[in-house]
């Protein structure tokens, strides 16, 4: 974009703004997002509903200035708007507008490193899959946290380490504050696998400190420690995805001592017409064994994204088993489609089942099933232009054995299409 022969699209001249001074220069983007989204027995049927679905809206307008090859300072401004839900906005619907990020980095490289960036200020993280970590694109608000991150790169090794606060999301205009009663902090470091073509490994550490914590199992000061590990690649046709994780600390004055694995693998055809990419994706996570005592089995996500039970985000993992084929395929060009049928169970009949905000949904004391739900899933994405993008999700949570024997217990359908404009 420096060279101007080279801008064909009508918003490249504000990819770089020289600012007369060598490496010196801005860049302008933004984000408009308008979706509709509806539910039909939200909650199983609890609650208000709102029968004819309701309106969210995002916007996002940041600017990235790089002052020589060391400085860069970024700062992106979020509006996140509801309208029509019956019950008003959820935490994660509406945030007016807020610096969503403002954060400055120091670059320097070295004979030891290729490079290391030090960040300090508000900033998405998103490490991995977002199992642990996910800026949760598909909410209306995305996440961010206030903090210090440092990351880079030393021969064949990458690594990371941060030290935060999620930030909160409060409705109004410029009222975000870091949430103290919330403390996260860790590092880790990933390498490529010498003798696995494609394959990578890392090994990471979180540390984790909540004010209150709320389980089936008891409520107290969370203080929680996560050690994990992910193989990931990809192999000629072949994608894969794998982790390992274990948690300890203590809940109020009793030990926690939870883990949870996940694999997700496909293969695509690529000569194939359509490039059909089948997988399977699976994850558990533990549950408390017994809410009477005071040692804590229940698995803790931290802050993920909402991948675990599909575009809906009903379910979090904790306590959960979930077997998940999956079929991806490219009927046109710009076109991509992906279904998924995700099955359900309790991983401890003990415990309850938990939302991606380890809120607990239905307390398991009411039933000694095991299988969940099933849910059917479709989401279909046109790629239209460079810049606008369309997506259609529809999807069933289908009532197993647990909830019908935790009523309410209606199946819940729902559906959302929205057009992403991005420059």
């Amino acid at each position: 974009m420096k060279d101007p022969r080279l801008r064909k699209d009508p918003w490249d001249p504000v990819k770089y703004v020289a600012l007369g001074k060598d490496g010196w220069y801005l860049t302008l983007g933004g984000e408009a997002r308008l979706r509709y989204e509806g539910f039909r027995n939200n909650a199983f049927g609890a609650g208000p509903q709102t029968d004819v679905g309701y309106l969210l809206q995002r916007y996002m307008f940041h600017a990235d200035l790089h002052m020589g090859g060391h400085v860069r300072v970024f700062a992106q401004l979020q509006s996140g708007l509801e309208n029509g839900r019956n019950g008003g906005p959820r935490a994660t619907d509406e945030d007016k507008l807020e610096f969503h990020q403002a954060f400055i980095d120091y670059k320097a490289s070295g004979d030891a490193w290729h490079f290391v960036t030090f960040r300090l200020g508000r900033q998405e993280f998103e490490y991995g899959s977002g199992r642990l970590f996910g800026a949760s694109e598909l909410l209306n608000v995305r996440r961010s946290f206030d903090g210090f991150r440092v990351t880079g790169q030393a021969g064949s090794w990458t690594f990371h380490g941060i030290v935060a606060k999620p930030a909160e999301t409060n409705a109004g205009f410029f009222d975000d504050s870091p949430d103290n009663r919330q403390t996260v902090w860790g590092a880790g470091a990933v390498h490529p696998i010498p003798h696995l073509r494609g394959g990578n490994a890392s090994l990471y550490y979180i540390g984790y400190d909540r004010k209150r914590g709320q389980f089936q199992g008891g409520a107290g000061r969370e203080q929680r420690h996560t050690l994990g590990s992910r193989l990931f690649g990809k192999a000629g046709g072949l994608e894969y995805n794998e982790e390992l994780v274990y948690q300890w600390g203590t809940l109020a004055e009793g030990p926690i001592r939870a883990w949870a694995a996940a694999t997700d693998t496909s293969y695509v055809f690529a000569r194939m017409r359509f490039a059909p990419q089948p997988g399977i994706r699976i994850d558990a996570a533990s549950g408390d064994n017994d809410p009477q005592d005071k040692r804590l089995e229940s698995f803790n996500p931290l802050f993920p994204s909402t991948a675990y039970s599909g575009k809906i985000g009903l379910l979090g993992p904790t306590n959960i088993i979930d077997l998940v084929p999956t079929f991806r395929c490219k009927p046109q060009k710009r076109v991509i489609v992906l279904g998924e049928w995700g099955i359900f169970w309790r991983q401890n009949i003990n415990d309850g089942i938990y939302g991606i905000s380890v809120n607990l949904i239905k307390n398991g004391k009411l039933s000694r099933a095991r299988y969940v739900a099933n849910q059917p899933d479709l989401q279909v994405q046109w790629l239209f232009s460079r810049h606008l993008t369309l997506v259609g999700v529809f999807t069933q949570f289908r009532a197993g054995q647990f909830i019908q024997d935790t009523p309410p217990s209606k199946t819940i359908g729902y559906a959302t299409v929205y057009a992403t404009y991005r420059f």
